[in-house]
């Protein structure tokens, strides 16, 4: 059996990381989710209504002050008293 040369160590080495990177990405970060959520469930008495609502509470004040601010598109008039 032929041994691999340092080039091509290197790229099965890097192929293993990727490997092991979309393993936990696909198995490992799922279950962290969903034990995340259920704790969060736990702590939080909400149904899904009431988090609905808390969240549309929330982005309408984020987006609130984003809507209210008043573009000038006409060239401003200077009305300073000094000269």
């Amino acid at each position: 059996m032929k041994k691999a040369s340092g080039k091509s160590r290197g790229l099965l080495f890097c192929i293993f990381i990727g490997a092991i990177l979309v393993a936990i990405i696909t198995v490992v970060l799922p279950v962290l989710e969903w034990n995340a959520s259920r704790l969060a469930g736990q702590g939080f008495g909400m149904s899904g209504l009431d988090t609905a609502l808390v969240a549309v509470i929330i982005l309408s004040v984020v987006t609130g002050p984003e809507r209210s601010v008043r573009r000038e598109t006409a060239t401003p008039i200077l009305t300073s008293p000094v000269p």
